[in-house]
Parts: structure tokens; sequence; C-alpha cells
């Protein structure tokens, strides 16, 4: 038989050479890996293999391959023993060298990729003295052998050797092969190779007793730079950043024998580690000293302690199927039960959460049947009734055969030792097997002992050495059994096995072995492990429990938590005063909805001082200056670790894609990458399979639009990518954006999307021109669309972006090219100027206008069309501010301005709307002339046939008579707008038709029919444009209806105070302020009534527009009349008298004057019942009351003269009614009971003929009759009179 034919199913062992069955995993003659785990995709590859068979990743030659090393260390390794450290494998993947990085974009030198990753840094102390010894050729060889036993180490935990340096080294963990443990795992191979070179020392000490050779170590976590650097004659791949100088300051800092880690890595791994905190030292280059930690040992315990917060919200059904389950043990059987979810979705939680639920139920108990038997309750117990054994699977542990059993024994050696109160363990597993292990199995017990590392005779070490590997195995797995069977039957048996995801083959061969104890005794296999597809073993058991023990096996989904779970949670760490609700949103949507990326995140930006506490308050805020620009360390590791398993070919795609944003579409994505559709589409379906990308809708020249499955993915990948790589490959995306519009000209909807999404691109390009344009842009047409809050984000951004040009990119420019960009600014300005008086911002409007006024007499100077524009601006958002006499003298000036330089550049575009402006700041500052520059504007608009502009000025021109009184004429002009109405296209003219029509009714009483047709409409024509100014005007109008007229207090106060909050920034507000007071005064809530008077009153101060002044002092007059003191019945008085001299001097409208006669009238009546009628008056006292008295019926009869010589009213402080009652009391005052009774009846008529206007059915009926005061009073004399 030739040599071919003879090895046939069998597999050669690397390292010496023997034939092993094929079916074997490791060698039975030296233990030596026969296989390869292929790090990207899992699969077992044979050990001869350099590529894995499944997905082409290269394998290393190294792995499955000891390191040959020097005799003397050879001996020391293998007889190095550590009880601190778990047992480590013989070897372990090597680092997995990339085949190079991404693509280099032209013009680029630099390429790579960002990682967060651990830095290791070693140094070997006192080994010049060594190398002055013995001779530097001896020398080399013993640092050689260093070096391979500190290397050992390093590539066992999964760490890559970046370069050797003199006597020390620097390694990576996390820079090209990602773990999300990688933190954790440079720890504990710093600790190992302190362990593995102290043995080492020591022998190599009894050579040279003069020296001795000490390790230091330092680690640091943080972000890296994975690229290439040299040029074509030398080049090599590393990483390079400032960490690795925080890593080297640790090493220096260590002790000589020691492991000192930074805070960073620290924090990462603080839950698995014993630490020593020392202090804080400086670091080169870093402003805030840094806290330094040397770790000491593992901690003992089944799992990791939650970071900070110890509990989360929800699962409340997922905690009773678990706790179903181990109460069903009971019953004699047993269960198994996979608890599947991502990390931090709360999987070892609810394990914890059960157990000491269990444990406080059985110590209650005990509690009570102590109390009955009069005994006490034994003080140690401390468990729940159950053996609970834990293990935890770790990625570094996935090829050291049985490492998920090894620590569920550790786990199960520790209660032992509690049990037995000793610390020996090997004395604590002898005392177990003499009570409770059958006496016909004891030949089992060697396995154990073997397995555990625990002492043995000889005879029996020398019998188990000399066994071949099969049947080894299978009295091992036998002992192993029995060792569950032993537990079980002592009392219920929970066994934990979390992350089976990272398990090994060997783990799973025994798990399955064991298994079908679950059908004949109480223990309860308890698997945890995250729920992504791989071809790993963990998978497969997986798919193989759900198939051999479907009737055992039970399925606890852990999904993500609701927003109100959320809510629960953030309440627990911050309180339930911290955060408003859209804040809270967007932590639970930049979480996903697990509870450890939420509880991460915030303590990220409680750590970098993005989300700030109140010491005096105790209440958390986000801070507006601080932004949380990165992902915390403790998630980066997690979703790194993902991508770097996808190949180099998908990783650049979804590093492409995540440029493009949280979606993106196919062909777009395809143009960027210059990749043909075939090999694209096989990548998207490789990117979908690893559910990090998903597929939406085919888009109409757009290919397929797809979204990322997870936005903290997303940014993961783009952060991964260096910056110049980001900014080129967001250019590119622009330009094809851009070329893609021009080829589909006019067919493209959505423009303020596209617009804004190529702002964005060109921000992030630093591309700054082409940003601010295209900022520019999409305000355009948001603003066209109504969408007028988008529209101002974009002129701001603009306007910073603007800014910046002028400060660096044109610092040097010729004085042209500024200017141009002074034009720019002033467009922006313009635009968002408008848009914030549309916005009720009118404060921020006339800003804006005062700016551009600026840029017109600064580097503008000259442009004259700009001049006038921007004093148009100006005027107009100034004139909306209820403007001063010194502010209406300035705008008159410039308005005169505007005027001489609109006719000198014979514009009569610009000369048509100063005349306008000046009419309208004429007519609300009691000028003379107002009809001149409005009939010249109204001829001019005809000149240029401008209908909407012939509307506005007449319709606005009849406003003005009306409201001065010559109503029949002002309703001529109004008559012949309104025949232009059904050629008037502009909506802001349509709602002033609305606006003008509509107190019409409101004079004839149809209060009704203005609310609902005119009003309402007017708001919701306010709400569809987005002018949020004439959404409060329309809001302040409805709610003084609703209120004043209608009684509908509830209604009409909500919209008022809806009105006034949105006119915060408007001094117009002061009108929405004068009728909430109004509404209090007639409620009889007389203080929040003054409240709002004296909110209102520094609004009325010094302005032109005495319409204000008058409305404040009438409803201060109504709210003084409503209270029996003299003094503020005085002042109300006074200013009835006030009123009527403005009426006089400056031509306010009758019907003010008629309002404050009719409650100058009520006062003087109430002034004269506070002087009583009682016997014994003074005679100044009795002329005083004649007074009143007198002063009551001459007020009433001037009120009721002005109401008849109109024959309506049309002011919110006074009705017709309601002057006909006060005209009536007047005469009753006066003992004039018989002439009364007429104007009592023709108030009462007058009310209902209103009531009557309102439609039958509606509410409005008897809120207007039941809840106005005056309508009771009326009813209420009425009734009276005509008795």
């Amino acid at each position: 038989m030739d040599k071919k034919t003879e090895l046939m199913g069998t597999v050669i062992c690397p390292n010496c050479q023997y034939a092993n069955e094929d079916k074997m995993r490791f060698c039975i003659m030296c233990g030596t890996s026969l296989s390869k785990i292929c790090p990207n995709c899992q699969y077992t590859n044979p050990a001869a293999a350099h590529f894995c068979g499944m997905c082409g990743t290269q394998l290393s030659t190294a792995e499955g391959t000891p390191f040959t090393l020097h005799p003397s260390v050879e001996k020391v390794l293998t007889t190095a023993k550590s009880p601190a450290l778990p047992p480590m494998p013989e070897s372990g993947p090597p680092p997995q060298r990339r085949n190079g990085v991404l693509p280099e974009l032209p013009g680029r030198e630099l390429v790579g990729e960002r990682h967060t990753a651990s830095i290791m840094l070693a140094d070997v102390r006192n080994s010049t003295v060594l190398m002055e010894q013995i001779g530097t050729e001896a020398w080399v060889g013993v640092m050689n052998n260093i070096f391979q036993v500190l290397e050992a180490e390093i590539y066992r935990m999964g760490g890559e050797i970046d370069q050797y340096r003199g006597d020390g080294l620097v390694a990576f963990f996390g820079a090209r092969t990602v773990h999300e443990d990688d933190p954790e795992r440079a720890v504990l191979a710093g600790l190992s190779i302190q362990r593995s070179f102290e043995q080492y020392a020591k022998h190599l000490k009894k050579q040279f007793p003069e020296v001795d050779l000490k390790l230091r170590v330092g680690i640091n976590t943080g972000e890296v730079i994975v690229t290439s650097i040299g040029n074509e004659q030398h080049y090599e791949n590393t990483a390079m950043g400032g960490a690795i100088a925080v890593a080297a300051r640790m090493e220096s800092s260590a002790e000589p024998g020691t492991v000192l880690v930074s805070e960073d890595t620290y924090n990462l791994t603080s839950g698995r580690f014993e630490y020593e905190p020392l202090g804080e030292i400086s670091v080169k280059g870093i402003s805030e000293p840094v806290s330094v930690y040397r770790p000491t040992s593992l901690k003992e315990g089944p799992m990791r302690p939650f970071s900070r917060a110890s509990q989360w919200i929800g699962y409340e059904e997922q905690v009773e199927v678990l706790r179903e389950n181990i109460l069903d043990l009971s019953s004699g059987h047993g269960s198994i039960l996979m608890i599947s979810g991502d990390k931090g979705m709360g999987k070892s939680y609810i394990i914890q959460h059960v157990r000491q639920e269990l444990r406080r139920e059985l110590m209650l108990r005990e509690i009570e049947e102590a109390g009955e038997q009069q005994t006490s309750p034994n003080p140690r117990h401390r468990g729940d009734g159950n053996m609970w054994c834990f293990s935890t699977s770790r990625s570094y542990g996935q090829s050291w055969p049985y490492s998920t059993w090894r620590e569920l024994f550790s786990s199960w050696l520790r209660t032992l030792q509690e049990r037995y109160n000793t610390e020996d363990i090997p004395s604590a597993f002898n005392r177990f097997i003499e009570k409770k292990w059958r006496s016909e199995r004891l030949g089992l017990v060697s396995y154990l002992r073997d397995f555990l590392n625990l002492p043995m005779e000889e005879q029996q070490s020398t019998m188990l050495a000399n066994q071949d590997a099969g049947t080894y195995q299978q009295y091992f797995f036998d002992a192993v059994k029995e060792w569950v069977s032993v537990l079980a039957s002592e009392r219920r048996l929970i066994l934990v096995f979390s992350n089976i995801h990272w398990g090994d083959e060997a783990s799973f061969d025994l798990l399955k072995y064991c298994l079908p104890l679950s059908d004949s005794l109480p223990v309860l296999w308890l698997f945890t492990m995250r729920p992504a597809r791989s071809n790993a073993p963990g998978w497969n058991f997986r798919h193989y429990l759900g198939t051999e023990y479907p009737h055992r096996l039970v399925w606890i989904e852990m999904r993500p938590m609701t927003l109100d779970e959320a809510n629960l949670l953030i309440d627990q760490m911050v309180g339930s005063d911290s955060l408003d609700s859209e804040e809270r949103e967007f932590f639970y949507s930049r979480s996903e909805g697990n509870p450890y990326y939420l509880r991460e995140i915030i303590y990220a930006m409680m750590d970098n001082q993005s989300l700030v506490l109140d010491e005096e308050t105790g209440i958390w805020s986000l801070n507006p200056g601080e932004d949380l620009v990165e992902l915390p360390d403790s998630l980066q590791g997690i979703l790194q670790e993902y991508i770097a398993k996808l190949s180099a070919e998908e990783r650049h795609v979804l590093q492409v894609a995540s440029v493009m944003g949280s979606f993106f579409w196919s062909m777009l994505l395809q143009r960027m990458l210059k990749m043909d559709e075939e090999t694209l589409n096989r990548h998207l379906t490789s990117l979908q399979r690893h559910q990090l990308i998903a597929e939406e809708y085919v888009e109409e020249n757009m290919g397929m639009r797809f979204t990322f499955v997870s936005t903290l993915m997303r940014e993961a990948t783009y952060e991964s990518m260096l910056l110049p790589q980001r900014k080129a490959y967001h250019r590119q995306c622009a330009e094809l954006i851009e070329e893609w519009l021009e080829e589909r000209e006019g067919q493209v909807t959505s423009l303020n999307q596209i617009y804004g999404y190529l702002a964005f691109h060109y921000e992030m390009a630093e591309f700054h021109e082409k940003q601010m344009h295209y900022h520019f842009k999409t305000a355009e047409v948001a603003e066209t669309i109504h969408a007028n809050e988008e529209a101002l984000w974009h002129l701001g951004r603009g306007l910073e972006v603007s800014e910046m040009i002028l400060q660096e990119d044109l610092a040097e420019a010729s004085e042209e090219e500024r200017k141009e960009m002074y034009r720019q600014q002033f467009l922006l300005l313009s635009k968002r100027r408008w848009v914030r008086m549309l916005m009720a911002d009118v404060t921020g409007s006339i800003d804006d206008a005062a700016l551009a006024l600026e840029l017109t007499e600064g580097p503008l100077e000259g442009e004259h069309d700009l001049r006038v524009d921007a004093i148009l601006m100006y005027s107009y958002s100034t004139t909306m501010s209820l403007f001063t006499k010194e502010e209406s003298e300035k705008i008159s000036n410039l308005c005169e301005e505007a005027l001489y330089l609109s006719r000198q550049m014979g514009d009569q575009r610009r000369e048509l709307e100063t005349l306008v402006q000046i009419t309208f700041i004429r007519s609300n500052t009691s000028h003379a002339n107002v009809y001149e520059p409005s009939m010249q504007a109204l001829h001019l608009a005809w000149e240029l046939n401008d209908v909407n502009m012939q509307f506005s000025i007449m319709l606005n021109w009849g406003y003005h008579l009306v409201a001065h009184d010559q109503t029949e004429e002002g309703m001529k002009f109004v008559e012949d707008a309104l025949r232009l109405t059904d050629t008037v296209d502009d909506p802001v003219a349509q709602m002033n038709v609305l606006n003008v029509i509509g107190p019409q009714f409101e004079r004839a009483g149809d209060y009704y029919r203005w609310l609902t047709e005119f009003v309402e409409a007017r708001l919701t024509l306010s709400r569809k444009i987005g002018s949020r100014i004439t959404e409060a005007d329309a809001l302040l109008h409805a709610g003084m209806i609703r209120a004043n007229y209608l009684g509908d207090y509830e209604n009409g106060m909500e919209k008022l105070e809806e009105s006034r909050d949105m006119l915060q920034a408007a001094p117009t507000r002061v009108f929405s302020l004068l009728r909430i007071a109004q509404c209090y005064s007639e409620l009889g809530e007389y203080e929040k009534g003054k409240m709002m008077l004296e909110e209102a009153e520094p609004l009325t101060r010094d302005i032109t527009l005495e319409l204000t002044r008058v409305g404040y002092k009438l409803v201060t007059i109504m709210l003084n009349n409503e209270q029996d003191d003299a003094d503020r019945l005085q002042v109300a008085l006074e200013m009835a008298d006030e009123i009527e001299q403005l009426g006089i001097e400056h031509g306010i409208s009758q019907q003010y004057r008629m309002a404050a006669a009719s409650h100058a009238s009520s006062v003087h009546r109430k002034m004269a019942v506070l002087l009583g009628n009682r016997s014994g008056l003074t005679d100044e006292e009795k002329e005083k009351r004649a007074y009143h008295l007198e002063q009551s019926l001459t007020k009433a009869q001037l009120a009721l003269s002005i109401y008849e010589d109109f024959g309506y009213t049309n002011a919110a402080e006074i009705t017709g009614e309601w002057i006909l009652y006060r005209m009536g009391q007047a005469l009753i005052a006066n003992g004039q009971r018989t002439e009364a009774l007429p104007y009592i009846k023709r108030a009462y008529e007058e009310m209902m003929r209103k009531h009557d206007l309102i439609p039958e059915g509606s509410p409005l009926r008897r809120t207007y009759l039941e809840n106005i005061r005056h309508h009771r009073q009326i009813q209420a004399s009425y009734r009276l009179l005509s008795l």
C-alpha cells in the first residue's frame, strides 16, 4: 500500500506528525489543534488550509501550529500554573492580516480605516545589563525567546504585534482583527505575559544571578487609524494615533513586573477584572491628567455586573416564562430554555432578576415558618433552593476545547468552597465525592480530576496518559454526565451557559451527550445567545436543539423596549423631571430600543458634558453647547466587530453607502463605486443577509432604495473611514446627484429634499460655496410649499456658511469677490427676514432687516436697488412691531430716501412698494396726509397692471376710512376691491379679503357667521401657507369671538393663549393679552386679569399706534369697574377722560369714545352707590353722589347717541345691548324707572336678535345667554321690569 492510500481518512498533526483519525479536532498525542477556524465566517477548515473554503478569507499558516521555543522557555511554559487566571489554550488565532485597505481614491494619499483599539506596549527592564554580561549575540537569542513568550500570549488572545522596539514591542487588539471584547483581551494578555515572563525570568536568573529582568506593560484603549505608510520602495500596514502615546505613558509609568491601564481601558473592563486605583499621571499632549489603574486578577462570579444602572424596565412576560420553567423542575423532569437577543437586550438581567426573586421568596417563607415554630431562620442561607452553575463563553475561547465547561466547573467549585467553608479546592472536591458520588461510578472521578487539574494518584495519572483518545473522551463524557446527574438528584439544577454563540465545538459535543438528562432529571439547561446567523458552532447547536428537543425547548426572544419602557428607564437614570419628550425620543431612537445602548449613550453624554446636572434642582438637561459626535467606546467595539466580519469588498460597499446617509439608492451607489450591476447586487444581497441593510422600494431613475437597519451600525461604519476619504466620497456623491438632476431637468419632484441632500454632502466635503448655494435653493423651494421651519433652518445655515467663507476662504480674495459674497448674504437675510415674519418672529425679522440695511451702508454701499430693498424690508418689519415715535421718524425718512432712489433709477416696481409702505406708516401715525401716497400707489398699480397690488391698496384704504368713521366712503373702496377677488392669486391678499369682509358680520351681530365663515377660514388658510403671524391674528379673533361675544370662555381662552404664545417674539401679542385680561375680568378672576395687564403695559409705551393704548385703557376700566375700590374707580374715570381726549386730538374711531363713555357711566353709578343713600351724608358727600348720578346719565346718553348715529358697534370692549342696558341702569339710578323700561326692553331684544342668528343645536346658543354676565343681568332686569 502506498503512502497516499495509507494516509486516507487521517489528519497529520502539524506539530508531532502523528496521523490522527479525520474526525479528530485535536491531536491525540500532543493536543495541537487540527483545524483552522475562519475569523470571518467561523467555518472549520483543515489545518493545512491557507484560505477559507467558504468565504475565501486568508488563514494564517501559524494557526494550529505551536511556536518553537528555546528548550528552557518551553519547559517554563509547560510547567507554569497560576490560580489567579484560567487555563489558556495551547494556541490561539494569530492576527488576520488583511490583503489591503480600502481602494485608494484618485488624488488621495492617505487611505485607511478608523478603529477603536486597545494598544499594549511591553518593555523589558534591565535587558542592557544582561547584554553586558552575556554579549550581544547571546543577548539577541535570549530576547528572541522572550519575544516568543510575549507573542504566544498576545496571539492567543487575538492580538497582533505591530512592531518590535529593541527590548520591547507594540501590540494591538482591535486594529485589524476586531472583537467587541478587545479591551478585555488586552488586559488578560497583559496579565498572562507577566505570569509567563516571570517564570522565564526565574529560569534565566539561575544562570545569571546578578540579572533581575522585569517586564513593564502599559495598555490604553482609544482611536487609531489603520493605514499603509511609506512609498513604492518600502511601505507597511500599521496603526497610528494619539492613543498609542497614552499607552506608551502607561508602560513607562508601570512598576516593573506589573500592568498599568488607562481610565478608558478600565471603564471598559472593570466588570471583568479586579483593579487597584493608582491616582493620576500627566501625559504629554493631553491637557488633563489621566487616571491609571493596576489590574490584579480576574473577578470571580458567573457574569459581569451591570455598569452604573442595575435594572431594566419591562420584560415581565420573559421573566414569567423563565420563572415558570424553574418552578416546573419540581415535577421531576427538566427543560431546555434558549434566551435570544442582541447584546444589552437584558438576557443576563432576567436570569439575575428571577434568581433574586426566588431567593427573596424562600427567605420570606423561612422567616414565616420560623415564626410559627418559634425558631430562628438559618442565617447562613443565601440561596433560592436551586443549584445554580454559571458559564460564560468568550470570543477568545472558541479554539480552546471545552472552554464553556471549564468555566461551569469553576463556578461549581466556588460553591463547594462556600458549602464546606474552605479555600482548599481539592479538599472541597474530595468531600463532595465522598458524600455524593455513587460508589459504582468512582472510576469516572479521575477524569474530572484530570480535567480540573486537581491532584490524583500517580497510577491514575499514568492510566489516563496511556489511554487512546477515543476511550478517554468516552469516559470523560460519562464522568461529566454523572456529575450532572449527581447534582440534579441532590436538588433542582440550573446550568447557565451564556453567550454560546462563542462556544467551542468540543463543548457542544459534550452538551449534546448530556442533554438527554432533561427527560428524567430536574435540570434546566439555560442558554443565552445572540440571534445573528453564522456558520459558528453555536448557531449549529441552536438548530440542533430545535430539531432534537422540540418537546423540551422553550424560546425567549428579547424584544426592543417600547418608548414608554425607555422613559421609565430614563426616569431611573436621571429622574422623571429631567429631559423633555422630544429629548427622550432622541435617546430612544438613537438606542434603537436596546437598554444597554440607551444606558451607555446617556452615560457617555454625561461624561462628555453633553448632558449636565443642575446641582440646585437635581435636574439633568442637554447642554446646547455640546454634542455627542461619536459613539461610546463600549458600543464601538460591538459594532466594529460585526463590520469586521464582512469581506473587504462588502465592507467597502457598506462604507460608501454610509456616506450617502441612513438610506441610499442602488444606481447612485453603483456610479460611486464604478462597479458592474451584477457584482454590486451580489454584495448588497450579502449585506442584507447580514441584516445590515434592507430594501424599501424602487424609485424611478434611482433604482432600489435601501436603508440601514441600524442607525448605530451606519454611524460606526461611517466613522471607520478616514476624514479625507469621507470628504472625497461626499463630494463625489454630490456631483453625481447634480449630474442626475441635469439629466432630468423639470422631471424631479421634492426638490427641497434633493437640494437639502446636496447641501449636506457639500458641507461634509467642505465645499462651502456650493453648500451655501444649496441651502438657499432648499429654502426657496421650502418656502413655496410653506415648509417654513425647514426654510428657516437652511437660511440660518447658509448665513453661517457665508460668514465662514468671508472670514476664511475669501480672507485674501479680491474686493469684487468679497462683494459678491456680501450680495449672497443680502439675499439670504432678505429671505430669512420674510420667513421669520411669517413665523411670527417679528423681533428676528427686524434684526435681519437691520443687518441687510447695514450691508448697504458698508460693503454694498452705492448699490441703490439693494438699498431700496433693505429700506422696505426694515420698514415693513418695524411697522409690524408697534413702532415708537422715534422709529416712526426713522422709517419715514428712510422711505423718503427709498422713494427718491426708486424714481432716480426709474424703477416703478420699487416706487410702488415704497408708496404702499409710506401709506401704511402714515395711517398708523395719525398723519394728516394719508390720501396722497395711497392714490399715487393705486395709479401706479393700474399703470403696471398689477391686480394684486390694486386689490391690496383699495382694500387697505377702505379699511383705513372705515376705522376713521368714514364708513360709507370706505366701503365703496372695499366693494371695488372685492370685484377683483377672482383675479387675485396671492393667498395673503385672499386672507385680507376675509379679514375685511368679516367685520361686516360683527357690525350686524352675526358673530357665528363671522367666526365660522371668515375667521376660521382665514385660520385654515394661514396654516396652509405656514404664516404664523396671520395664524396668530386669526386665533386672536377666533378666541375673542368665542369668549367675549359668544360666552364660550373655555375654548376662546385656549385660542387666545395659543395666539399669545405664538407671538412671543412679536409686540402685537399685546392684543392677545388684552383680550385674555378682558375674559378674566368677565369671569371675576381679577388678579389674573391684572397680571395680564401688567404684562401688556410695557408694550403700549411710546408707540405710535394709539389704538393699542386705547385698548389697554378700556380693559383696565372694565377690570377696575368690577371692584368696589374708590381709588380704582377713580383711575377708571381718568382713563375714560383720556380716551375722550384722544378721540378729539387724534381722530380715533368714535366707537372707542362710545365704549369709554358707556363704561364711565357704569363707574359713576358705582361711585354713587359707594357713597350710599343713607341719612347723615354731609353736604359734600351729597353733592358728590349727585354729581356721579348725573355723570352716569350723561355718559350713558353720549354712548347711546354715538351708537344710534352709527347703528352698530365695532369694538370688542362694548356691544349694542350693553350700551342700551347701561342707559336703562343710569335712568333707574336717577329715579326715572318708567323711562328706563324701553331701553331695558331694547337691550333684551337686541341680545335675542343676535342669539337667534346662532344656528339651532349649536352649544354657543347656551353659552351666549348663560355665560356672559351682562346678558344674565339683561335677562334678570327685563323679567323684573316686566312684572
